[in-house]
């Protein structure tokens, strides 16, 4: 093939769509914007929808009625959440581009193929790995219907984003099987850390349309959706940074940062705390949280000890500004340098040594002596010791802490932005 040839080949993209409980009507607007993209060959695009083991399938007189775009209706062998679903398409695609969708939602612009292909004819000897677009998110409050733009490049969303398929083979990037919930988190932070080339598209792609029934606003939630799967947020950073690490990708240990303060940041959300005096399932899935939490910090200590305090500043103060727009708290809580005291000494065993133990004994001659021991240090997990749950603590206290050290998990930090 010339390079002439090559630069004017057809290249493939492949929609990737999974699709759980939704029915031939929820998914049609998502189709019908599809079918409506103009000024393209429908040629070496196609629809990959991926039932992810639900008895709720799509009817063959409904996928029929698309004329125009090429349908490929599979399932998984089993059920494991929408990341999974993705990946088994991504395993049966064969284009050079793919994208994801939900199968709730659609795509915002009739020109979006048009200039995904114009884009990539314009940049063929760039190999460009990721193309981002802007996307809106539909908001339903109390009293009103919201569009509230994305404009920015982001580690959360998978929305908008078109993604060359041999740079994700190449570079072995793909969805947690761990986690059915942020997992897109996981997905775009490690493809996006080990990216080469990027494109921009100045232009509305899609649009997230508001559900009551989604995963994120489900009905039959008790808690917020963060509150819900905090304990899937944990594992996500810490899966995520394990995988960076292994990598040795370049700039982890940011990531790592911006994770922990996110998660710190969540805390100070009104539905973590309002209830919390008089809400004891609450209370018990923030001492796992936590307790999750100070598991990554003990992990990845040096981390947070060795980074620059205006590193840390810088970070603290992006995602304080950040998390004041999803959470609307107003301050915090406890300060960060007050929060790493209390929760080491709220769960001692982590990071103690046997006098800490309830398990262990004092003889006659006053030595202290424990059957999970070797010499004063303890064999056992947190879980083991104490148990998630048993670790008595009261999350209203303020622990005053000294503020003699220059690292910064030692000193006390803005709670504004600056």
């Amino acid at each position: 093939m010339t390079q002439e040839e090559f630069k004017n080949r057809e290249l493939s993209l492949d929609v990737i769509i999974p699709q759980y409980k939704e029915t031939d009507d929820i998914i049609r607007p998502l189709l019908d914007s599809i079918e409506m993209q103009a000024s393209i060959s429908f040629k070496n695009i196609r629809t990959i929808i991926v039932n992810d083991h639900s008895d709720v399938k799509l009817s063959k007189e409904f996928l029929d009625h698309y004329k125009k775009i090429n349908i490929s209706y599979i399932e998984t062998p089993e059920n494991k959440g929408p990341g999974q679903a993705r990946q088994y398409g991504i395993d049966n695609s064969e284009a050079d581009y793919i994208m994801f969708a939900d199968a709730d939602d659609r795509l915002f612009s009739c020109n979006l193929f048009k200039e995904i292909y114009t884009t990539l004819r314009n940049n063929q000897d760039k190999k460009i790995d990721l193309i981002y677009t802007k996307w809106v998110e539909e908001l339903v409050t109390a009293d009103d219907i919201l569009h509230v733009p994305h404009n920015t490049p982001d580690m959360t969303w998978l929305h908008g984003k078109i993604f060359r398929r041999q740079f994700l083979l190449d570079k072995n990037l793909r969805f947690n099987d761990r986690i059915k919930v942020h997992e897109d988190s996981y997905f775009n932070t490690i493809t996006q850390m080990n990216v080469g080339t990027t494109a921009s598209l100045d232009m509305y792609s899609y649009f997230w349309v508001y559900n009551t029934d989604s995963l994120t606003r489900n009905k039959s939630y008790k808690y917020n959706y963060l509150v819900e799967t905090a304990d899937d947020l944990v594992t996500s950073i810490g899966d995520t940074m394990e995988a960076l690490t292994q990598r040795k990708t370049p700039k982890r240990e940011e990531y790592f940062v911006k994770g922990i303060l996110f998660m710190y940041f969540l805390l100070q959300a009104p539905y973590w705390n309002d209830t919390l005096a008089t809400d004891q399932e609450l209370q018990l899935r923030r001492r796992r949280y936590e307790y999750g939490i100070l598991k990554l910090l003990t992990k990845y200590a040096d981390i947070i000890n060795n980074l620059d305090r205006k590193v840390f500043l810088k970070a603290y103060n992006d995602e304080r500004a950040q998390c004041l727009v999803n959470t609307g708290f107003e301050t915090e809580q406890e300060t960060w340098n007050q929060f790493l005291a209390r929760i080491q000494k709220a769960y001692p065993s982590y990071v103690h040594n046997c006098y800490d133990c309830k398990h262990g004994v004092f003889d006659a001659g006053g030595k202290l002596t424990c059957p999970f021991s070797v010499g004063n240090q303890c064999t056992m997990s947190l879980d083991q010791v104490y148990g998630i749950y048993s670790t008595p603590t009261k999350w209203e206290e303020k622990v005053e802490t000294s503020d003699t050290s220059d690292k910064p998990t030692k000193k006390k930090t803005t709670k504004k932005k600056e």
